[in-house]
């Protein structure tokens, strides 16, 4: 076995985390994390996006965001960096969010959501807003821990359920393929192949 990269990863939350290290598991490089950054949002990646660039001086980074609501991932791209990219940085972006890519799963997502394979789409990167897809999605459940868990309760202020995030963490650690969910999702196999070649130890991309 080849000798493990070292990586430092940045992610916009808790749940994004857990995917990355998921794909991480699968890809054909023996990845090392060695530091976790970010779950504060898209705004605090964007303001140190630049540092991060630097400091992958001395250990790759891969760093992913949400695509939101901005037109594209060049468009995204052009926003933020203004600056020449450390060859031992990926930057990769979930359109338009993270949970496209757990909708992507479109078979174990309905399983673990209690719910007909049918409210899954076969094009979650077309959706607006895949989070408030999901939550939608899981009012449908059949479980009750389900729809009192993702989605916010009637008359709530809050976006997302209680349990929102340890569900999702959960489904993703137990029962999310990136390899089966890839088939539905080009940024997401995109974000693969990226990872499944990328060589920085030896400085190649």
């Amino acid at each position: 076995m080849t000798d493990p990269i070292p990586i430092v990863i940045v992610t916009e939350d808790i749940l994004s985390e857990t995917v990355i290290l998921k794909i991480l598991d699968t890809s054909k490089n023996n990845y090392s994390v060695i530091n976790r950054l970010g779950r504060r949002g898209c705004t605090y990646i964007k303001q140190k996006i630049l540092a991060f660039n630097q400091a992958a001086n001395k250990t790759p980074f891969l760093v992913c965001v949400d695509l939101d609501q901005v037109e594209c991932p060049p468009v995204l791209i052009r926003r933020w960096i203004d600056f020449n990219l450390n060859s031992k940085m990926l930057f990769r972006i979930a359109v338009r969010e993270i949970e496209s890519w757990l909708l992507a799963h479109r078979i174990n997502i309905a399983k673990y959501l209690h719910v007909s394979k049918a409210n899954i789409t076969r094009e979650p990167e077309n959706l607006l807003d895949p989070k408030q897809t999901l939550i939608n999605i899981a009012r449908k459940s059949k479980s009750r821990t389900i729809r009192n868990g993702i989605p916010p309760s009637d008359g709530s202020t809050a976006k997302i359920g209680p349990n929102y995030n340890a569900a999702l963490t959960e489904f993703v650690i137990t029962s999310w393929d990136p390899l089966v969910a890839r088939e539905n999702s080009l940024s997401l196999r995109k974000a693969l192949i990226a990872l499944d070649n990328f060589n920085p130890l030896c400085d190649n991309r």
